[in-house]
């Protein structure tokens, strides 16, 4: 509890159900919800969404006769327990939100960075040149396998799963089915089905009673959010990181002004100690498994958040079409 509370800078949550001890730190922001019931026990982070809107932690489960709802969007952490006594932990269908894990006799330790299996007694942390050698090539773990010796990231599209029995195994959750490659004549037909996912998307993943920020650069990711915010009337204030001269603040303020949104320049830049500190937390935490790439996302988010409690962002377009998960798309064969 208290490396999470040193790591993160949040409250900590305690509990214990049984064999199964969780320990969670969230923002104020941040949702968590927490269902017990006959059916089982459930603790849902972050926003999970449904066909038919937000879920709840109890939406999870089996209940009366009915399935368990699937999450079909959002960004979260689910952890469930049936009242069989199987376990399993889930994450949004890209696998961004990060699940790493570790084998113990017949104890599983799962959280969202493998340092804090540090603060487990009986674990202790060995080097894993093999994977640190992918890290350093790649800028990325090569099979999932991370710097410590054992511990694994939960593969895209997969659940991590605890029988009763104490088997643990990952278990395909969903899959993106893989097309060939049209032609451009074929591609253009398909084009406004592509524009209409997209907006449907948005529409889905609007926060409800809040305006939310918007990490607007002026570039082509963080544009065509804009206009497509715009095109939906889901209301946004615009931030930009810079001084009011740079190229990315001028092109920034003319794209909310043609939008009507506010705009907020945070120039603003943390202090040398600041920035030295956030690189050694992300360190730490991700053992350079995304080189520094995230260092600047944690700074923008830091400036959004100081705006609105939630914000859209086109950054993780590129982390989708060819970052970490890209593979989530691809067949066993690369294509």
């Amino acid at each position: 509890e208290q490396r999470l509370a040193d790591d993160s800078q949040c409250p900590v949550n305690r509990l214990e159900l049984g064999n199964l001890a969780l320990a969670w730190a969230t923002s104020p922001h941040a949702p968590s919800d927490i269902h017990h019931g006959p059916e089982g026990d459930s603790l849902l982070v972050g926003h999970a969404i449904g066909d038919h809107g937000p879920l709840r932690a109890q939406d999870l489960l089996p209940a009366a006769g009915k399935p368990a709802v699937e999450p079909t969007g959002g960004y979260f952490l689910s952890i469930r327990r049936t009242a069989m006594g199987e376990v399993s932990v889930e994450v949004d269908l890209l696998g961004l939100f990060p699940v790493y894990y570790t084998e113990l006799g017949k104890t599983l330790l799962a959280g969202s960075s493998g340092d804090l299996f540090r603060a487990y007694p009986l674990y202790e942390a060995n080097l894993d040149l093999e994977g640190l050698a992918g890290i350093l090539l790649t800028n990325g773990l090569v099979t999932n396998r991370t710097a410590l010796r054992g511990v694994r990231r939960l593969e895209v599209g997969h659940r991590l799963v605890r029988l009763a029995t104490g088997r643990v195994s990952e278990q395909p959750a969903c899959r993106v089915r893989v097309e060939p490659a049209l032609p451009e004549s074929e591609a253009e037909t398909i084009r406004p089905g592509g524009q209409q996912a997209l907006l449907d998307a948005l529409r889905r993943h609007q926060p409800s009673g809040t305006r939310a920020a918007l990490l607007l650069s002026g570039g082509l990711d963080s544009r065509l959010l804009a206009g497509c915010l715009g095109q939906l009337d889901l209301p946004f204030t615009a931030v930009t990181l810079g001084a009011a001269t740079d190229f990315e603040a001028r092109a920034a303020s003319r794209v909310a002004e043609a939008l009507d949104a506010p705009f907020v320049l945070a120039s603003a830049e943390p202090s040398v100690e600041q920035f030295a500190a956030t690189a050694r937390r992300v360190a730490r935490q991700e053992h350079l498994s995304n080189g520094f790439a995230s260092l600047d996302a944690r700074v923008s988010a830091e400036a959004a958040g100081k705006v609105s409690p939630l914000f859209w962002s086109g950054i993780l377009l590129d982390d989708i079409m060819g970052g970490y998960a890209i593979r989530f798309a691809c067949t066993d064969g690369g294509a």
